[in-house]
């Protein structure tokens, strides 16, 4: 899962605050086992990849990999996943 996270141009991207080479992290703590962890990087998300209802030259290549998230065999908090990604497609 994940495997091809690191190939995306995340330094060449742009959230919100820049360039999003911090995004793979952030979706990586998406499933992270660690509650606490995972709420840091939900709250992340929001803040950099859709920040305000704003989409960045980030979100589409992080979409792909929200997807992947939710369709494991047990997500974590897979309603918040999907709230994510339809909010990064859709918005608010």
């Amino acid at each position: 899962m994940l495997e091809r996270l690191d190939a995306a141009p995340w330094s060449k991207l742009e959230h919100a605050y820049g360039a999003a080479s911090d995004v793979p992290g952030m979706i990586r703590e998406l499933d992270s086992a660690d509650e606490k962890t995972r709420d840091r990087a939900f709250h992340g998300a929001y803040g950099n990849i859709f920040h305000q209802g704003t989409r960045y030259t980030a979100t589409p290549h992080a979409i792909g990999f929200l997807i992947e998230l939710a369709s494991q065999p047990k997500p974590k908090q897979l309603g918040d996943l999907l709230a994510l990604i339809v909010h990064c497609v859709a918005g608010y």
